[in-house]
């Protein structure tokens, strides 16, 4: 670890790092697990139309905080055996790096009949260090198995009538080691919802999330809300046109399927350009249709692409920051998620979604709560992705992602002694430019294009690219510039810096580029448990504070960084030499600027006393150990204990 921080961070910055930003990974064997491990197991209450007490479905909780603080491993491979059936099939567990939120659940088969009120399992529960091809009970604990209620659905004319069958994980069995791979997106908020909101919620958590993580702006605050109010999902709501009479009273479902009153809301609020939407599936907008929506000459349209649910697709959108919703179907109903995570353990597709799983309540069923682990499988070879077995599937995803602006290219000098203008494809008139964690890249419509490089912290940048140019392949490009105040002047496109077009002889465009869309920017972020913004948790629940940091062109900028949580009687500053928040307003370190990953600031494992708590993050650009507020950048995270 200590090699790894010298690499990455000045050394100037290593007290900063390794006493406010250290996180330790840690090395484990196979182990036996309990109730103490944060294990919970529950009996599932459908709550619908035709109400199912005591189903056939448990649910296996795990709370990943205290798992990794009672074990000390980090990640691994869960597998619970009831009897000789194997319930939980190598659960995939995630360093809290890798995977920040703070809870996973799973669905399996109790294995009695419906109806039959189960209270205590006999289980043998396991974490391994490879995903197993068999496992065998090791050590059997008795786990007294709880109640929860589920209240899912909300998809136009998909009524829950009847709840979904229980997992069956015969045909998962993980006979291919070579294809093991996994994604998982940060920042997925997942709100509560209100009953029947499952389609606009998903759709909100969705833009939200695109908000979080782009520079995407939503002109509504993502809250509980409902339809006719100024929330993201009570838009939503009326764009779906869902019949509401309040948020607990149950109507029947109704109103426009979920991917039209989307691209109205994309229309009306002027973002049709800005989100570009794709779909797949048989769901009531079939994937070999596009849908499109006009509202005063603005026309959103989603791009189908095909019937089949084809899983590398939504992986591969996934790995490249769109955001997935999801639609599955049983025959007694259907339900709207979010794809958080998602990936192949050994071969077999599994999926992470998130949604308020008890619409009955506004206090249950979000948040972390709500994030479900499932395999996927086309069991009946139609196309269509079966969830953990069951008789859900899969009947659309939707898939979108955030461009950018374009910005204006003026070529104002061509300087080319070869002629090889005639040949060559010139700068395009506008390109799309995107500046991440320093990483400058220009894309356009041109073979030579995108070129990626560096933004260095005065503003000067090299781009390259190895492209084929006037027919020639694996010719070498520069593009060279500054950037300053928005605008990219003094650039220099070359093409052919290795020698390689006719006569060894470059052409070069001297350019300017208008209203990039950059800003000089910082962007700190903290999170509670995986979360943005504000966030609940019971009294005495373990609570995780995380940050990451991203600098663009102010790497090496010196400045005071800050750490502060604010409760009900005063403030607290964190302090790097205790590790802990002390009374006052104090800077918690003065130095400069970092790209800092996912690290965990601060674990309160025994969590907190019931109370409202706002964490604070940031950093002011005068260094001088005083608040300047005008030149700070910050974020907070508000966390209500119950």
């Amino acid at each position: 670890m200590t090699q790894f921080i010298l690499q990455l961070f000045p050394k100037k910055t290593i007290l900063l790092i390794s006493l406010l930003f250290f996180y330790i990974p840690n090395s484990f064997a196979d182990m036996n697990l309990n109730s103490g491990h944060g294990i919970r197991i529950y009996q599932i209450n459908y709550l619908s139309e035709s109400p199912q007490t005591n189903s056939n479905t448990g649910l296996l909780d795990i709370d990943l905080i205290a798992l990794r603080s009672a074990t000390n491993m980090e990640q691994g491979y869960i597998n619970m055996l009831v009897g000789d059936s194997w319930k939980v099939r190598n659960l995939k567990i995630k360093k809290e790096s890798e995977y920040p939120y703070s809870h996973i659940t799973t669905p399996f088969n109790l294995g009695v009949e419906m109806g039959t009120d189960v209270s205590e399992l006999n289980a043998s529960i396991s974490i391994s260090a490879i995903p197993l091809k068999e496992f065998s009970s090791i050590s059997l604990a008795s786990y007294t198995v709880e109640s929860i209620d589920y209240m899912i659905g909300g998809v136009p004319d998909h009524p829950v009538v009847a709840p979904p069958s229980p997992p069956t994980l015969e045909d998962i069995l993980f006979g291919n080691p070579t294809n093991t791979d996994a994604i998982t997106q940060f920042d997925h908020p997942n709100i509560e919802a209100a009953v029947n909101q499952c389609m606009p919620a998903s759709i909100a958590n969705s833009l939200q999330y695109l908000e979080d993580t782009t520079d995407l702006e939503i002109p509504h605050e993502h809250k509980m809300g409902l339809k006719g109010d100024d929330s993201l999902v009570g838009q939503l709501d009326t764009h779906t046109d869902r019949t509401v009479v309040d948020r607990r009273s149950d109507v029947g479902n109704s109103g426009t399927w979920g991917l039209a009153g989307k691209m109205s809301y994309l229309a009306t609020n002027g973002l049709q350009n800005r989100v570009v939407t794709t779909h797949m599936g048989n769901g009531d907008y079939a994937g070999t249709e596009n849908v499109s929506v006009a509202v005063d000459g603005k026309t959103a349209t989603a791009t189908g692409l095909g019937t089949s649910i084809n899983f590398t697709t939504l992986l591969n959108a996934m790995k490249e920051g769109q955001d997935c919703e999801l639609v599955y179907a049983w025959p007694g109903g259907a339900h709207a998620v979010d794809a958080v995570a998602a990936g192949t353990t050994n071969g077999e597709p599994w999926i992470v979604h998130g949604s308020d799983i008890d619409q009955s309540s506004d206090s249950r069923g979000a948040g972390a709560s709500g994030f479900v682990f499932e395999y996927l499988k086309d069991t009946d070879n139609d196309g269509l992705l079966n969830l953990s077995g069951t008789d859900s599937q899969l009947v659309q995803v939707i898939c979108e992602k955030y461009v950018a602006p374009p910005a204006t290219l003026t070529v104002t000098a061509i300087e080319d002694p070869a002629g090889h203008s005639c040949c060559v494809t010139p700068p395009p008139s506008t390109v799309d430019i995107a500046l991440k964690n320093g990483d400058l890249t220009i894309s356009g419509n041109a073979s030579w294009l995108p070129m990626t490089g560096t933004l260095s912290a005065n503003g000067e940048f090299l781009l390259t690219s190895v492209a084929t140019v006037a027919g020639f392949p694996n010719i070498h490009n520069s593009f060279s510039g500054i950037y300053h105040n928005g605008d990219i002047t003094h650039a220099k496109i070359t093409l052919g810096t290795d020698g390689g077009l006719p006569q060894q002889t470059p052409i070069s465009y001297d350019v300017n580029i208008a209203n990039t869309g950059l800003a000089t920017t910082i962007n700190p972020v903290i999170r509670a448990n995986g979360f943005r913004r504000e966030f609940s948790i019971d009294a005495g629940d373990p609570l995780s504070i995380s940050i990451t940091f991203g600098a663009d062109s102010l790497v090496e900028q010196t400045a005071d960084w800050w750490a502060v949580l604010q409760t009900e009687t005063g403030l607290k500053s964190y302090n790097l030499t205790t590790g802990q928040f002390q009374d006052g307003l104090n800077v918690s370190y003065q130095g400069p600027l970092v790209h800092l990953p996912f690290t965990r600031l601060t674990l309160f494992n025994n969590g907190l006393e019931a109370g409202i708590y706002t964490f604070y993050f940031g950093v002011d650009l005068v260094q001088n150990g005083n608040l300047d507020i005008e030149s700070a950048s910050y974020d907070k995270v508000t966390v209500t204990v119950q």
